[in-house]
């Protein structure tokens, strides 16, 4: 499963004070297959997994042959919050700490 962290001031502020993760994960994965992914590659123990679907917007993009537009879709994200237990935790940044 690849696990991709989602760097934003939320995260970082999650993981400060709630030792809460977050990443982004395939639409097809289960909580158990994230936690499971989480424990295996960085070594924590996982409390509780938490997941959202952040759906894609609408976009038009101007097609240079004719000089139309065409409507098109961006993909949906799943997005996973990650709680490891007191004490774990995950080095997202190289040279963090």
């Amino acid at each position: 499963m690849i696990l991709r962290p989602a760097i934003s001031e939320k995260a970082i502020i999650l993981a400060d004070e709630e030792n809460t993760y977050a990443f982004y994960v395939p639409k097809d994965a289960t909580k158990i297959s994230i936690a499971k992914a989480v424990s295996d590659r960085y070594d924590v123990e996982v409390e509780t997994v938490r997941t959202k679907i952040h759906k894609g917007k609408s976009k038009r993009t101007l097609v240079q042959r004719g000089r139309k537009f065409v409507n098109g879709d961006r993909s949906d994200l799943k997005q996973a919050y990650v709680r490891v237990k007191e004490g774990d935790s995950i080095k997202l940044f190289e040279g963090s700490e």
